[in-house]
């Protein structure tokens, strides 16, 4: 059977579906102390889930962050009109 691909575009197989929340605690923890260890590796495992988030949430954030900046700096451009 073909992998399915999820919305980060990572293969969801079966095994994803079947692990249990404790499983998943055991192979973080794992991971975390492979990171604290130097393992660079490792911390791609552990980001890789929240990746796509992350890109999405600092995308947003500097977009809103140019908007304010727009009208910090030119506040008489954006001025609402009131209808007569």
């Amino acid at each position: 059977m073909r992998p399915v691909l999820s919305a980060t575009g990572f293969p969801v197989t079966e095994e994803i579906f079947t692990t249990t929340k404790s499983q998943v605690d055991v192979f973080e923890r794992q991971l975390i102390r492979r990171v604290l260890a130097g393992d660079h590796e490792a911390l791609r495992e552990l980001v890789r889930p929240c990746e796509h988030a992350v890109f999405m949430t600092t995308k947003l954030a500097t977009l809103l962050h140019q908007v304010w900046m727009e009208l910090e700096l030119r506040p008489e451009k954006y001025k609402q009109v009131r209808p007569c």
